[in-house]
């Protein structure tokens, strides 16, 4: 008798219980049928490249022209550009004979849709290189967060004319050339 009791009483507690919710029609879920691409910007990161080398003489001074391009809409702030010079060894090891820094410039922030800035980097000595490869690198200090940290250098060989290239006397030599490693 306590059993059915107990079975009565809580069966009309759950009845009222269920009876004292509010009712929610049904309602069909809409999906919007395109995403607006300007809605998604600010959550994705930039991405630097160097776009172009071009070893260039202007007048009788030698100089390499670099173009970094923003890949993504969004924004940057400030970076550094870094290029060097450096030759292969004739045969064996280490692979790289000599390197030299041409130069290190900073290039200005990028607001959201800026799509690349080029500078001009004059090169040791002023002179045109012989045969070696010209490195430039965007974001050498890993101030930018980028979507993609590993496709920031881009190289170009110059042209291969007579004697093996040497070091430019103006400038001291890269033993090693610094590796920054990835941002965490």
């Amino acid at each position: 008798m306590k059993r059915t009791v107990i079975a009565a009483i809580c069966a009309s507690a759950c009845l009222a219980a269920v009876q004292a919710q509010p009712q929610i029609a049904p309602q069909k879920l809409q999906v919007p049928q395109k995403i607006n691409p300007d809605a998604l910007k600010p959550l994705v990161l930039p991405d630097l490249v160097v776009s172009s080398i071009t070893l260039r003489p202007i007048g009788s001074t030698g100089y390499a022209y670099v173009c970094v391009r923003n890949q993504n809409p969004s924004a940057t702030g400030a970076f550094d550009v870094q290029v060097t010079m450096q030759a292969a060894a004739p045969t064996g090891s280490p692979p790289i004979s000599w390197a030299v820094l041409v130069g290190k410039i900073r290039y200005p922030a990028f607001t959201a849709g800026t799509s690349f800035v080029c500078n001009d980097f004059m090169l040791p000595d002023g002179k045109m290189p012989n045969c070696v490869k010209v490195v430039a690198s965007a974001d050498v200090g890993r101030e930018v967060a980028e979507s993609n940290e590993t496709n920031n250098s881009r190289d170009v060989l110059s042209t291969c004319l007579g004697d093996p290239p040497k070091p430019p006397a103006s400038l001291p030599r890269l033993i090693d050339l610094p590796k920054l490693p990835p941002k965490p």
